[in-house]
């Protein structure tokens, strides 16, 4: 559970980093899990992003047709935990 927490946070450190905070299309984060835990099949990747919801790093901010529609929102409290967190470590 360890190196999976750690990759979630390593994506949304990146994500904060990059600017992406808003409106991040859901391909870039299947990009990130892909890179970060070599996640490819599609039932995987859509289970560890459900899995990041549920856990508060991200949520859902749209939703249309299809999961190529959604879009997710980083939660700042998160953000800020990781931060501190990283702070932490150096």
């Amino acid at each position: 559970m360890t190196q999976i927490k750690n990759a979630y946070c390593n994506i949304i450190f990146d994500l904060d980093g990059e600017g992406h905070r808003i409106d991040i299309p859901r391909r870039l984060i299947e990009n990130m899990l892909s890179v970060e835990i070599g996640a490819a099949k599609p039932e995987t990747l859509d289970r560890h992003i459900r899995i990041m919801v549920d856990l508060g790093y991200l949520k859902l901010a749209f939703s249309g047709y299809g999961p190529e529609s959604m879009r997710y929102d980083l939660v700042a409290k998160k953000v800020k935990s990781i931060k501190a967190n990283m702070e932490k470590v150096k």
